[in-house]
Formats: structure tokens, sequence, C-alpha cells
């Protein structure tokens, strides 16, 4: 929806401040943060920056939404992005043939970021099978708009199988937000040992400018 996409354009856009530094310390050479689109299927579409943003954001992820969600498609995405890469280059995971890429002992989880809206057809099947995903930590920012049916049963849903597993985290998010509070929550799901503080969020340079803001309290 319209504005959903525009709330999570100007999230996605301050996460990256904050994720792309710390990504570097273990990879100096990486200059922004692997990204899956998924609407009626699911693409690997690179890196996202913040240096070249509005070109990045256009040609990578705005084309490329519309039409029906599926989210098991961009999860299949990444589940298969991440499982090769671990096996090519460090020999982590295997293939079944019957139940498909699975974890092996050392290998490093995922930290995987979502972005999702109320409308995917496939939610229930993507709510089973982050009852058991162990490879991964998940966390979830479900953006909808208020008063939205799908929207809060589908919260209700991910906020069940985030207490079942601690592998994943869940943040609602709808109605007038507050992007810098819900950035720092997001982040400290995704990194709990090393969150930004607040200080760092409120950095002047990681402003929308004004001519960019939508209707939603900065």
């Amino acid at each position: 929806q319209p504005a959903n996409i525009r709330l999570v354009e100007h999230l996605v856009r301050r996460v990256l401040h904050h994720m792309i530094p710390r990504a570097q310390r273990e990879h100096p050479e990486q200059r922004g943060i692997d990204t899956v689109t998924f609407a009626t299927y699911g693409e690997h579409v690179g890196q996202l920056s913040t240096r070249h943003w509005k070109k990045d954001w256009e040609m990578k992820v705005a084309r490329r939404l519309g039409g029906g969600t599926q989210v098991m498609q961009g999860w299949q995405v990444v589940k298969n992005t991440y499982f090769k890469h671990q096996h090519e280059t460090y020999g982590h995971g295997r293939f079944d043939p019957v139940f498909g890429w699975q974890p092996t002992p050392g290998m490093p989880k995922l930290s995987l970021l979502v972005f999702l809206d109320g409308e995917a057809t496939d939610m229930d099947e993507f709510e089973l099978e982050l009852l058991g995903e162990t490879w991964a930590y998940v966390t979830i920012a479900l953006v909808g708009m208020e008063n939205c049916p799908h929207h809060h049963s589908h919260a209700i849903e991910l906020e069940r199988v985030a207490r079942f597993n601690p592998h994943v985290g869940f943040y609602d998010v709808h109605g007038r937000v507050l992007e810098r509070l819900v950035v720092q929550d997001l982040l400290s799901s995704v990194y709990p040992v090393d969150p930004p503080a607040y200080e760092e969020i409120l950095k002047p340079e990681y402003d929308l400018k004004a001519d960019e803001l939508p209707g939603y309290s900065a």
C-alpha cells in the first residue's frame, strides 16, 4: 500500500546508516546490506546502501513491488542465497534432496530484518516455518494500516511465534509512529550485543530532508 511502502522506505534508509558500519567491521570491503524483495516472487537484488539511496531504492526495490505478496517466495530466496554462500565459501550447510538446505554445527546464524504488510497470501505457512527455524535470527516488522483486520490477525500470530521461538523478534508497526523509536527497537533485536545508542540514532546527518517526510512524526 502506498503509505506503507513510504514508511518502509524511510525505516530501511534509517537502519542502513547503522547496519552498514557494523557489517564493515567484519567485512571492510562491504558497501551495503544484502537485500531480497518479494511480491509475487522473491528476488535477491544485491546490496542496498545510503550512498546512492534514491537510485538504489527505485531501481532495486520500488519497481519490483506490487501485485500480491507471497512471503515464502522471499524467504526461500534468502535461505538459498545464504546457504549457498556459506557452503561454497566456508563449507557450512548441507543440501538434503527431501528437506532442502540444513544447517551444520558451527555455521554462523544469519541476522535477518524483514518488513511485511498484512496482505501476504501465505502468511500462515511462513508463521509455521518460523516456529522451528534455528539457522537465522529473524526480526519482523509488520507495517500495516490502522484498523486493518488482516494486519491485526497476523500480528497476534507473529507475537505467538516470537514467544515460542527465541530466534524470532516481532514488532507491530501501524498508525502514526515515531520512526526513530521504531529504528531503535528493530536494531536492538537485530544487534542484541551491540545495539546503537539513542544518541547515535539521533545524529542529524541521518535525518530525512523536509521534502522527503510523509505524514509521520520523525
